[in-house]
Formats: structure tokens, C-alpha cells, sequence
């Protein structure tokens, strides 16, 4: 089961709600990145599987990461305590908000 954090930037207030890390629910694998076009944090599926293979993450398949809005958009992973995509001070974790599947 994956888990969403809430992070904030204590320079500019930037929000953001993304799991910070590496994470997994049943059927996904994700990453957060950091698009320095749209200068947001996004969580990104980097592995799918099927409902009934969730078990089996071998049977997994990749997938390709990239910004949602343009795959040509320049990214780098995220992971918490990192930076604010708009101003570059250390966000601030404010606490989990969400599990998902």
C-alpha cells in the first residue's frame, strides 16, 4: 500500500502532495519527481502490474517516467528532505494525507 505525505515550503508556501519516495501499492510503483519545467512535484508510475499478479512483481513492466504534461519536460527524482521545485529551500513534511492501492 502506498502512502501520500503532505509537504510545504517554508520560504514560498509551495503545497505539495506526493509520496517523497519509492513507493508501491498493489497494482503500481511509483517515484516523486521534480519537473524543473512546471517547477512541480509529481508522483510518477515507473512499474505496472496486473490486479491479479499483484503479488508477483517480477511479472511487472516498466514504464518509462516522465512529466505528465510533456514527456520532452526535464525531471530528476525526488526524495524527501529535498528542495522546493520553485525557490530551492528544504521542504517541510506536514504529514501523511492519503493510502492508495
Amino acid at each position: 500500500m502506498g502512502t501520500l505525505f503532505k509537504y510545504q515550503c517554508p520560504n514560498c508556501t509551495y503545497v505539495a502532495e506526493v509520496s517523497g519516495r519509492g513507493d508501491r501499492g498493489f497494482v503500481a510503483r511509483t517515484i516523486t519527481i521534480s519537473c524543473s519545467v512546471c517547477q512541480t512535484l509529481y508522483d510518477v508510475v515507473v512499474a505496472k502490474g496486473e490486479p491479479a499478479d499483484r503479488m508477483n512483481v517480477k511479472s511487472w513492466k516498466n514504464v518509462e517516467p516522465h512529466c505528465p504534461h510533456s514527456e520532452q519536460h526535464s525531471w530528476s527524482e525526488w526524495k524527501h528532505p529535498g528542495c522546493c521545485p520553485k525557490c530551492g529551500a528544504v521542504m517541510e513534511e506536514r504529514g501523511m494525507t492519503l493510502l492508495w492501492d
